[in-house]
């Protein structure tokens, strides 16, 4: 469960605020909803107050017009560095679909030697991701592909085994063990 510190309220106004007017890409659900299942996954795994902002926070630098310094200067330097870690370079100037394999191989690489607070929130944003997904494909069926830059199912199934590999050293964690279940109940 989250500690609600003064720390983390200002981080939750931060991150509502970077967010604002963004949705979620299957629904109208407000974008701010998966920052917050990913810092209360995170909160479930570690008692670390930044990496649980920075699991809030982990998609402000990818998704908005906020930066690392931005984030650096409101939360820290350690906070802002997990936020890097946990950002794909998005390759701006290049069409998403074109980039989304690249992207994503380099997540996986990069995740199989990173640190333990990294995996935890990378696993939980992927958690978070996947059971958007299972309550989604229960609604569209496979219609929930279109939906994505990588409309190719067996592509997201590549990537998501991959991840559960990349964080293997969670395996001992509910929340890693209801990723791969997941996995098998989408990817079916």
């Amino acid at each position: 469960m989250i500690m609600l510190t003064e720390r983390y309220s200002k981080a939750l106004e931060f991150a509502k605020e970077a967010h604002k007017g963004i949705v979620r890409k299957t629904s109208d659900t407000p974008y701010i909803t998966h920052p917050i299942e990913v810092a209360e996954i995170v909160a479930q795994m570690s008692s670390d107050e930044d990496v649980i902002i920075a699991a809030l926070l982990h998609d402000v630098v990818e998704d908005t017009a906020y930066t690392l310094e931005d984030i650096s200067k409101m939360f820290g330097d350690k906070v802002a560095a997990l936020v890097a870690e946990e950002s794909e370079d998005k390759r701006r100037n290049q069409l998403a679909s074109e980039t989304w394999k690249l992207r994503k191989l380099e997540t996986i690489e990069h995740l199989k030697l990173a640190s333990t607070n990294v995996k935890i929130i990378a696993l939980a944003d992927k958690l978070s991701n996947l059971r958007s997904m299972y309550t989604d494909i229960q609604h569209m069926g496979d219609r929930l592909w279109d939906c994505f830059n990588q409309k190719d199912k067996s592509q997201h199934e590549w990537y998501h085994r991959e991840i559960s590999n990349a964080v293997k050293e969670l395996s001992n964690t509910v929340q890693w063990q209801e990723y791969v279940e997941l996995c098998d109940k989408v990817f079916k």
